[in-house]
């Protein structure tokens, strides 16, 4: 995040959430000449409406089971990056509606982070996307039509005598 913060000038980071690792990365932050430019929120109540504010949302976790942040993330038209983990991949297109990275590969995402900061026509590209994706795959309406249509399929057909 350093090296982003170095060659973007217009770069702030915000860090919501609370962890064990929470301590260590503010001082680390608190350290850096760019720690005015690092904001720490902490556990919040209102992420959907910090959501709304980013024009990037990354998540790397070591271990996520769905990432459902990033389907709100996607829903709101943010463009995300995620650690390649768990059921991630299940609810991020790819190069699509965002960028997937190797859990650990700071370089990797320090990399996928200057790629959409840099790129503000790829940006819009994956919003539109995203919201998309998760309209057509993941709104209530639609996980019940897809539950109902398995249902449907597997009812057993009648044999007229």
């Amino acid at each position: 995040a350093v090296d982003l913060a170095a060659s973007f000038r217009n770069v702030e980071f915000v860090i919501v959430g609370d962890g064990s690792l929470h301590a260590q990365l503010k001082k680390k932050a608190e350290d850096s000449e760019f720690s005015e430019r690092i904001k720490f929120l902490g556990w919040r109540n209102d992420a959907r409406d910090i959501i709304k504010t980013m024009n990037i949302l990354v998540l790397p976790s070591l271990n996520e089971a769905v990432g459902l942040v990033l389907l709100e993330a996607q829903a709101a038209g943010v463009p995300v990056i995620a650690s390649r983990v768990g059921g991630i991949p299940e609810v991020v297109q790819e190069g699509r509606t965002g960028l997937l990275v190797q859990p650990r590969d700071m370089r990797g995402l320090s990399d996928a982070m200057r790629e959409l900061v840099a790129n503000g026509m790829r940006r819009k590209m994956m919003e539109q996307a995203a919201v998309k994706f998760v309209k057509d795959r993941f709104l209530p309406e639609t996980l019940v039509d897809n539950c109902r249509a398995v249902y449907e399929s597997l009812k057993p057909r009648r044999k007229i005598a």
